[in-house]
């Protein structure tokens, strides 16, 4: 990282943090080894890319922080206070990102999998989306789309976070794991959640593509795209 850009990453987290300290609603920091009873799972298929075994790695990686997590009622989960800087100490390698609608080599490369997918789980089980970006461009076809478009959430360090408030009154924490084929994420509660029934509506322009996610009869997200 450029001298340059490591001073407006520094900036974005100062006000970042000044920000959060008027936020009356703690963060979930606490690590627990408590196993709850109740979960909901999705399976993620890895598609065969370049730098895929990089991807696997920061993937176990990022998995480890999450999985120490418990998150209490009230308590909101933010992807970079529990995952933080990927770009210090040589802990993540290198693979693809989407950067400005290209997709790039980066350090860290293939988190937005694991951002991703705590989003859909978020969806699934209809916790609070305090924070949520989505990708600008959709980048695969239906023949290798391994997530519903509309389910993505990018993340970049210092300037767009996962935020997720648990609404429940009892603990949940999110759970990943990563085999040679699949990526597997669950959301662990204590009490049952029922899983919500999504709709998927996708509205195609010219060069563009609008994605409303629907539960019930409720609107619960709207993801802009544009078409490669």
């Amino acid at each position: 990282m450029s001298f340059k850009k490591q001073i407006k990453v520094f900036v974005k987290l100062t006000f970042r943090k000044i920000e959060d300290s008027f936020n009356r609603t703690p963060f979930a920091i606490k690590q627990s080894s408590e196993n709850f009873p109740y979960k909901i799972t999705i399976q993620q298929a890895f598609i065969s890319q370049e730098f895929l075994d990089n991807k696997k790695h920061n993937l176990r990686i990022a998995s480890e922080k999450i999985n120490k997590i418990t998150i209490y009622p009230n308590e909101i989960f933010s992807f970079w206070k529990i995952i933080k800087n990927p770009n210090k100490k040589n802990i993540y390698k290198s693979g693809r990102s989407l950067i400005a609608g290209k997709l790039q080599e980066q350090i860290g490369g293939g988190l937005c999998q694991i951002s991703g997918a705590i989003f859909h789980l978020a969806l699934l089980s209809r916790l609070e989306i305090i924070e949520r970006h989505q990708h600008s461009v959709d980048i695969y076809t239906e023949e290798n789309r391994y997530t519903p478009l509309g389910t993505d959430a990018t993340v970049v360090f210092g300037y767009k976070d996962l935020r997720i408030k648990n609404p429940y009154p009892f603990p949940i924490k999110f759970r990943f794991s990563v085999d040679e084929n699949l990526f597997i994420a669950e959301l662990h509660s204590k009490e049952k959640i029922e899983m919500a029934h999504l709709n998927f509506e996708i509205t195609t322009f010219k060069n563009q593509k609008i994605v409303s996610i629907i539960d019930g009869n409720k609107n619960i997200s709207t993801s802009y795209y544009i078409n490669q």
